[in-house]
């Protein structure tokens, strides 16, 4: 019943209690990393976090074509990918970047933001996307940002234009709890989480997490949710370490597996779809 609550309600964070506690607590001063820590410390310094915004979503699905894809970091075997294939792959990424992070034409109420990490080159190093999705526990569903934006405009067309103007006025977790189906809510989503070869074991992963549980609690939100396949024991323990605990499983999910072509094919695996309380 928690994780129920902590999804459907989403209490906003911003007058938590808790969080403000959690703000305003002095940070303790971090033991100085000494070896390996400290060259990859150093290395995570190095690297400047920022949102991703217009053409920079090119670069963005050039690198995650190589860093997620290529490299087949989902668990599965390495797509080997042809020049040709790449290139293809990485126009594939780049329109679902922009349908899920770039600018709309009118009103936008889920919202949504790719972070990419650069070098002081300008080199892409790693990326995540946090995106509010539509999400219900008992369907075991986390809806793609499109069709839970259609899903709150056709509750709104439906009402007289004076309520609906009302409605529009309200924050978007009351909205959700007025116009959605019983059971079903709006909670922050972490996706297209990769880190180049390169940076790979130098904690960027969990640093790029905790960018987008910052942005979740920037953006009102006392929880996260996220997916990843159990068949990837790499991510999975990255997941878990960070506190994250299963909220539901989805079997013979179909996971999108990227072929030397640059095809996308699907192979039936088990979806785990975790939760993590940031309050």
């Amino acid at each position: 019943m928690a994780r129920l609550a902590l999804l459907l309600h989403c209490a906003s964070a911003a007058a938590s209690p808790a969080l403000r506690a959690r703000l305003a607590a002095p940070t303790a001063a971090a033991p100085r990393p000494h070896g390996r820590a400290a060259l990859a410390r150093a290395s995570l310094d190095a690297l400047s976090l920022l949102p991703a915004r217009g053409k920079q979503l090119d670069a963005a699905a050039a690198f995650f074509a190589d860093a997620f894809w290529g490299a087949a970091t989902n668990g599965a075997a390495p797509a080997d990918l042809t020049p040709r294939g790449r290139a293809a792959l990485a126009a594939t990424q780049l329109a679902d970047l922009e349908q899920r992070y770039g600018a709309l034409v009118g009103a936008r109420r889920l919202a949504s933001e790719l972070i990419v990490a650069r070098a002081a080159d300008g080199a892409l190093a790693g990326c995540v996307g946090l995106e509010l999705a539509v999400v219900s526990v008992a369907e075991r569903l986390v809806l793609p940002r499109t069709r839970g934006e259609q899903m709150f405009r056709q509750k709104l067309d439906a009402m007289s234009a004076r309520e609906r103007n009302e409605y529009r006025k309200l924050p978007l977790q009351e909205l959700a709890a007025l116009v959605l189906e019983p059971g079903y809510g709006v909670c922050p989503l972490l996706a297209n989480l990769a880190v180049g070869e390169a940076h790979r074991g130098s904690g960027l992963g969990r640093e790029l997490c905790f960018r987008a549980e910052d942005l979740a609690l920037e953006w009102g939100y006392g929880g996260i949710v996220l997916q990843v396949e159990e068949g990837n024991a790499p991510a999975v323990g990255l997941y878990k370490s960070l506190g994250y605990c299963e909220l539901f499983v989805n079997e013979q999910w179909p996971a999108l597996r990227a072929q030397p072509d640059g095809e996308l094919v699907t192979e039936p695996v088990n979806l785990l779809t975790l939760t993590k309380s940031l309050v």
